[in-house]
């Protein structure tokens, strides 16, 4: 009963109050101080922070436990840094929110009611998918034994090595965070991943397409909700094929390689639309941020986020004519190319 009671509570709080309170030290006394930004920033940040925390372990063997502790010590420390280093902008002005109109009451249900069909499909009637076998049972195997990539997914033996894809994993531990969330809140990493993440990540990812329509429409809310049904629409029936974003955004977003496309190609677009709306707060830190948290996802993430984030700086210090804009923006790209080396380490067994 208390390990019942405990599950559930430990979801709310690592899932939902953790994410919402890390994300407003981030967003503290900003513009983007909405609490959808606040939520998509802090699940972001908690993916940095468990990254920068997790890679070193994983390459020294250590165990899983003490990547959690690790993890938990940083984003205190991390969040006391954000609390007492920020000061509050001067001239910044709160939007006053005006009334919801009746329109904007029926678009808001729209929303609502696709959004539910979108989990519901999630919750009741979770894909298998067979990559799985490899993804998940790592997961598992964590959890299980309080180890990291140390049995291999197919054969359950241990390895001497990192062996084949096992390698991409240790600098883009996504299964990890999965485990260390599991082993905090005692419930099943199958069964959170197939359900719960998945759910979560589907709202971070159209909270993210919220952030992209409040920097077209910073103060109309009627579009705003416009744009996100047609977004949602877009993503229902944009099964084409098995090979399309929407495809992976619908059946199995639990995987880093899904949340690189659902996720990260979205934020790093609102990076560039927030720049280019002439807001220059905290930008850097944030591209840092976005390329941590997307290089725990996947190998794809390492590089692809590294790619957007270069082409993004490098439109940015074009349009402003500024050569330290992309000077400074290369070098938010440092962490892809130190997980990059380590990865290539590994690769050679160089790393064991």
């Amino acid at each position: 009963m208390f390990e019942t009671v405990w599950s559930i509570l430990g979801m709310g709080i690592y899932l939902v109050l953790l994410p919402f309170l890390y994300g407003s030290l981030l967003c503290k006394n900003s513009r983007r101080g909405e609490w959808i930004s606040r939520y998509v920033y802090g699940m972001l940040g908690m993916m940095a922070v468990f990254q920068i925390a997790c890679v070193p372990l994983v390459l020294t063997h250590r165990a899983l436990h003490e990547a959690v502790i690790l993890w938990h010590i940083l984003l205190v420390l991390s969040g006391i840094f954000l609390w007492k280093g920020k000061k509050k902008p001067q001239g910044v002005k709160r939007i006053r929110r005006k009334k919801w109109t009746v329109e904007e009451g029926v678009l808001l249900a729209a929303v609502l009611a696709l959004l539910a069909v979108q989990c519901a499909a999630y919750v009741f009637g979770t894909h298998i998918d067979d990559d799985d076998a490899r993804y998940v049972a790592n997961a598992v195997a964590a959890y299980e034994t309080d180890t990291m990539y140390y049995y291999h997914p197919n054969t359950g033996e241990p390895m001497d090595y990192f062996m084949g894809e096992i390698g991409k994993e240790t600098t883009s531990p996504m299964m990890m965070f999965y485990a260390a969330v599991s082993f905090l809140v005692r419930v099943h990493p199958t069964i959170l991943i197939h359900t719960v993440w998945a759910v979560v990540w589907l709202l971070v990812s159209y909270g993210v397409y919220w952030m992209i329509s409040g920097c077209f429409y910073p103060e109309n809310r009627r579009n705003r909700l416009v744009f996100l049904i047609f977004a949602m629409v877009l993503q229902i029936f944009g099964n084409t094929s098995i090979y399309t974003s929407q495809t992976f955004l619908l059946t199995r977003l639990w995987q880093g390689k899904a949340l690189v496309p659902a996720v990260f190609a979205p934020f790093f677009l609102h990076l560039f639309l927030r720049r280019f709306g002439g807001t220059k707060e905290a930008w850097y830190r944030d591209l840092v941020l976005a390329n941590l948290a997307a290089c725990l996802c996947s190998g794809m993430g390492v590089y692809l986020s590294a790619v957007l984030a270069v082409v993004i700086v490098l439109v940015t210090a074009v349009r402003e004519k500024s050569l330290g804009t992309f000077i400074k923006g290369c070098f938010c790209c440092v962490p892809n190319a130190v997980y990059t080396g380590l990865y290539i380490l590994v690769h050679l067994v160089l790393i064991r």
